[in-house]
């Protein structure tokens, strides 16, 4: 399976374009914009993913695959809707094992953790 995450898109790299996307990135620190590096505790988030979060809270928020309710399918199909988005995205053969976690502290505590580390792995390597 070829990846076509990326295909079509220009191969230069904006990064005023990237940074006009992350609200937090236009603040200044000590009179030079802000720099922030991911680290494996928190990432800055892009408008998108913002907006997206703040439309789930105020208007879907419930359990997932627990209820039959209104609130509870509709945040199983959207919870759904993205691990079929992100299979695509990454190039996953089995979308089974494509699992979410609340960061990195967390994957090492599962005990199957380390499956979808290396899951990551294989996918980047075949991708590649």
């Amino acid at each position: 399976m070829k990846n076509t995450a990326l295909a079509g898109r220009p191969a230069s790299f904006d990064v005023h374009a990237v940074r006009r996307r992350f609200p937090i990135l236009a603040r200044t620190v000590r009179g030079r914009p802000l720099a922030y590096l991911d680290n494996g505790a928190s990432a800055q988030r892009p408008d998108s993913v913002i907006e997206a979060v703040d439309d789930y809270e105020r208007r879907h928020h419930a359990n997932i695959h627990r209820g039959v309710h209104t609130l509870s399918q509709e945040a199983t199909s959207l919870y759904e809707t993205a691990r079929d988005r992100l299979v695509r995205f990454i190039n996953a053969l089995e979308r089974n094992k494509l699992f979410f976690l609340v960061d990195g502290v967390e994957l090492g505590s599962e005990q199957n953790g380390i499956v979808g580390l290396q899951l990551r792995i294989e996918t980047y390597m075949r991708s590649t």
